[in-house]
């Protein structure tokens, strides 16, 4: 735990750093894809302390980044646009939370535990077009 606490300080520290090299938009991707390698990871995880310091890596960078780096995003898009995307922000990322935690009830439910990495994964996948996808229409 503690890891992954300091790696979302250290996340949040890049990613401070790479939005101005690699834009908002870029930041959002990389950090979506280090949650995703993170959750690739998971399958692997059995007490070993190095497979789990990697996961506590992984996650954390990806977690704390992608929190810091969305509303630089949302900021940057033209003026008439950025309110509602900006105080929609935090009810997003309460509803992916909840949406995700319904998901992996429904599968530990119905005894499909292992397939909660896979959802996951899944759910980074979708979360990488839709960012692709906005920032290809409106460039933020």
């Amino acid at each position: 735990m503690a890891t992954y606490g300091v790696m979302g300080i250290v996340g949040n520290a890049i990613a401070v750093r790479a939005v101005g090299r690699i834009g908002a938009a870029g930041g959002v991707a990389a950090s979506i894809a280090a949650i995703a390698a993170g959750l690739a990871i998971w399958p692997f995880l059995s007490g070993d302390v190095v497979t789990v310091f990697i996961f506590a890596v992984t996650m954390g960078l990806g977690f704390s980044a992608g929190t810091s780096i969305q509303p630089a995003r949302l900021g940057a898009l033209p003026p008439a646009l950025t309110s509602a995307p900006m105080s929609l922000n935090p009810s997003a990322i309460y509803a992916g939370q909840a949406d995700g935690a319904a998901i992996g009830a429904a599968l530990w439910d119905r005894g499909a535990a292992d397939y909660m990495p896979v959802a996951g994964v899944v759910s980074c996948l979708v979360a990488l077009f839709v960012s692709a996808y906005a920032y290809k229409r409106y460039r933020a």
